[in-house]
């Protein structure tokens, strides 16, 4: 849980320089149940040359399969709300926690199981 949080704040610090402009709100979108399975059924290959498929997800997948095939899934939206404080302490404003399925967001189809898309307000 707590690498999953580290990589997290990680991805957000990566992102703030590349929108120029200071963030008033952070939006963490979870992925899915059925990106969680199709990830599942991505990760039961043996080598990065069997994922198929030319997705955001498969290219994800095939370039970190064995760091992915070593991780435990955790429940992302629980970890995300009760470090939402931490995080707001971290970046210096409010976050919102989404699920994919329970948001218009657009950024929402990045998000993928254990790298919540990042939308910056």
């Amino acid at each position: 849980a707590e690498d999953f949080l580290m990589n997290t704040v990680a991805d957000i610090r990566t992102i703030l320089p590349i929108v120029k402009k200071k963030p008033t709100k952070i939006s963490l979108i979870v992925a899915n149940a059925a990106k969680r399975q199709k990830m599942a059924d991505l990760l039961q290959a043996e080598t990065p040359d069997q994922v198929v498929g030319e997705g955001h997800m498969e290219g994800f997948v095939r370039k970190r399969l064995y760091e992915l095939k070593h991780t435990k899934a955790v429940d992302e939206s629980a970890i995300l709300n009760n470090s939402s404080a931490y995080l707001q302490s971290v970046f210096g404003v409010p976050f919102a926690i989404l699920k994919e399925d329970e948001t218009d967001n657009a950024r929402k189809e990045k998000a993928l199981p254990g790298k919540p898309a990042v939308f910056v307000e």
